[in-house]
């Protein structure tokens, strides 16, 4: 124990004994100065004998003042004498190290910085999405149509890519051109196929050369998007709707809706590049009631091709592989039925679809019923009402429920995922038998058990608990005709009668329901693409949401920017003090 003791009393002797050298050491070049130069020191004397010597300071004048005398004062030493000494003390060669350290560090952060913002304009993907509702981020469905690409796709933005990252206030009064600009460039990083270009249209007005069939509808900020196989055209002004002057106001607390950018652009990438758009005869002429142009804008969306056909005039295009018949007001002529009929036939090849949309709010139609009941169904004039409540739509009246899916097809895999079809004032679809020659009929939607029908409005009539009322209520069905062909190959055509309702705008917008993918499903079993459906969520913008997180990126880049490296500065300058005076 004794001997423990020893060695920490010889250990810190040894300590003081060595900072008594070096004060000793500091202080004789002190003597060194003739006599001319010792006056009463001075305030800058003092102040850099204390910077030099630190805690030491009061000791060290008490000593050297005792050995000059009782009557002798300290005197001013020249300031370069002072410095003289000190570049040749050990206290600035380690403190020499640590300062070329810390430099050496300062600069490696630099350079890292330089690095890291070469990597993220290279590798978008690099930059992490941070937003809320992830403006910046793509879905799966896009990712997984990148991955798939086996050609190359050209994205070429008809702007200079100063003007997509800075765009003028009065083009884009909420600067969304960025953020949807800042996600197309996130396409490149998925897949190698993707190339993104820009061209400046005053410097390269022949551009629109290439595109004669576009040149209407080309200029500053649209975007066209092309393979070897096809090309289609979009804007921001498609992809913003906020950019439409409809939108533009002062208002702080506007709704800058939503951006498209997404949907669009990986709709078009999918047109261009499968090796068959299908192509959708929308039958107009019979005055369809508003709320269409949802159907309409998804299936396009998913890469089909829209075809407009005057039913009173026009054929329905061979080429055609569905034809749409949506809940129109007035009924069809027996020639048109016969022209729909000589239509789904082919020729005797048959592979057509004819789509119905019923909704109570059109005239009776008994010529459509004709045409459809040789297919074994017909569609009812009565309502359907759901008995069960807890399949009734909350807040809603019981005309508007979840339907129950049949095992088809078309369901997918809603039913495993229990993700409901809504429907509301469906008329009920009648089967009029399952199999008769070559036709067979089957429901896709329907009712539980409890449903009931009756005209509009009359569900007060039917007592619930009568069990004679209640039954499956069909109210969407399809019917097939099947035949061999010469090879012997199984062929058909179908008619499919669904609700108007199914493709309403809040139930196809709202992911909860399934009635979007009911209807993919739908349109791309029969138009033979299989399973490509889009399912990409529209990106909601509103201007509150946008600048709480415009804060949110300005106070991490501030830390970034500036509080990590003063804390670094400090940190750096406290172990030079430290090592350098104390």
């Amino acid at each position: 124990m004794k001997n423990d003791e020893k060695k920490k009393s010889s250990a810190q002797t040894g300590k003081e004994d060595n900072r008594t050298d070096e004060i000793d050491e500091l202080l004789s070049g002190f003597s060194e100065i003739s006599e001319q130069q010792r006056r009463a020191p001075s305030g800058i004397s003092k102040f850099f004998l204390k910077l030099i010597l630190g805690k030491d300071y009061n000791s060290a004048m008490e000593n050297s003042a005792g050995a000059a005398g009782d009557g002798e004062q300290w005197e001013q030493i020249s300031v370069g004498a002072k410095l003289k000494k000190v570049f040749k003390g050990k206290k600035l060669r380690h403190g020499s190290v640590a300062l070329g350290m810390f430099s050496l560090f300062l600069a490696l952060v630099v350079v890292l910085n330089v690095i890291s913002i070469y990597l993220v304009d290279r590798f978008p993907l690099l930059n992490v999405d941070m937003t809320q509702g992830s403006i910046y981020s793509l879905s799966d469905s896009t990712k997984e149509i990148l991955k798939s690409l086996e050609s190359d796709v050209s994205i070429v933005i008809l702007a200079r890519e100063t003007d997509c990252t800075q765009p003028d206030i009065t083009v884009d009064p909420y600067s969304q051109i960025p953020l949807a600009h800042e996600l197309i460039l996130r396409y490149a990083g998925y897949s190698d196929h993707i190339k993104i270009d820009y061209v400046d249209l005053t410097r390269n007005p022949e551009f629109l050369d290439q595109y004669p069939e576009y040149l209407d509808i080309l200029g500053q900020y649209s975007i066209v998007v092309g393979s070897e196989r096809r090309t289609r055209v979009t804007s921001f002004y498609e992809m913003l709707p906020s950019l439409s002057s409809e939108y533009n106001t002062s208002s702080e607390s506007v709704d800058i809706s939503s951006s498209y950018t997404e949907t669009l652009l990986t709709s078009l990438i999918k047109t261009v590049t499968i090796p068959k758009v299908p192509q959708v005869a929308f039958l107009d002429g019979l005055d369809s009631e508003q709320g269409v142009s949802y159907l309409l804008n998804l299936i396009s969306l998913n890469g089909y091709e829209i075809i407009q056909t005057d039913i009173r005039t026009d054929d329905i295009p061979a080429n055609a592989d569905i034809a749409v018949l949506a809940s129109p007001i007035r009924d069809i002529t027996p020639s048109q039925a016969a022209k729909i009929d000589e239509w789904l036939n082919n020729g005797g090849n048959l592979g057509k679809t004819l789509m119905v949309y019923t909704s109570p709010f059109t005239a009776d139609t008994p010529n459509l019923n004709d045409l459809l009941g040789d297919w074994g169904l017909e569609i009812s004039r009565n309502i359907v009402y759901e008995g069960t409540a807890s399949e009734v739509i909350p807040g809603a009246t019981n005309s508007s429920f979840y339907a129950q899916y049949y095992q088809s097809d078309y369901v997918g895999d809603l039913f495993d995922r229990n993700i409901r079809t809504a429907v509301s004032l469906a008329n009920e679809v009648v089967q009029k038998f399952e199999v008769k020659g070559d036709f067979v009929t089957n429901p896709i939607l329907s009712t539980t058990a409890t449903g009931f029908s009756g005209l509009q409005g009359d569900s007060e009539k039917f007592d619930t608990n009568a069990l004679g009322d209640m039954a499956h209520r069909v109210v969407m069905a399809n019917s097939t005709q099947y035949r061999q062909n010469a090879n012997g190959e199984d062929i058909r055509s179908d008619i499919i009668v669904a609700p108007a309702s199914i493709y309403e705008a809040d139930y196809l917008s709202n992911t909860a329901f399934g009635n979007s993918r009911l209807l993919l499903n739908t349109y791309n079993e029969r138009s033979g693409i299989g399973d490509q459906t889009i399912n990409i969520e529209v990106k909601y913008l509103s201007a509150v949401d946008f600048s709480v997180e415009t804060g949110t990126i300005k106070v991490i880049s501030a830390i970034i920017g500036f509080v990590v490296p003063a804390l670094v500065i400090l940190g750096g300058l406290f172990v030079y003090i430290r090592r350098r005076y104390l």
